[in-house]
């Protein structure tokens, strides 16, 4: 379910990717290229472009966003228990500082 919190992390993300990939030329496909975005309160107009560029950047963006979505996934996925063990961890102390992480990635020993 996507909370209020969640719903502004993935329009920060969306942001992110748009400027890595229409601003700072950051995307192989679209190369180093700037394709701003229209700032009526400084008087820019933004850039002309036709549909396939709109297209390929939006297209772009979408992508850079659902990897960085499918590696974070991975990475708790793979993390499962120190996630797990962080939780319970914030269940009961409502905090947990740096030194109680440190101890929760201890390697367990059987």
């Amino acid at each position: 379910e996507i909370t209020t919190g969640a719903g502004n992390d993935i329009e920060r993300v969306s942001n992110i990717a748009r400027k890595m990939v229409c601003e700072w030329g950051m995307n192989e496909k679209i190369g180093p290229l700037t394709f701003a975005p229209a700032d009526p309160l400084n008087g820019q107009p933004g850039q002309i472009m036709s549909e396939e560029t709109a297209l390929a950047l939006n297209d772009e963006v979408k992508k850079l966003v659902h990897s960085a979505y499918t590696t974070a996934k991975n990475i708790l996925i793979d993390n499962r228990q120190i996630l797990d063990a962080m939780a319970q961890a914030l269940l009961e102390k409502e905090t947990i500082s740096r030194e109680d992480i440190e101890e929760l990635l201890k390697p367990q020993t059987a």
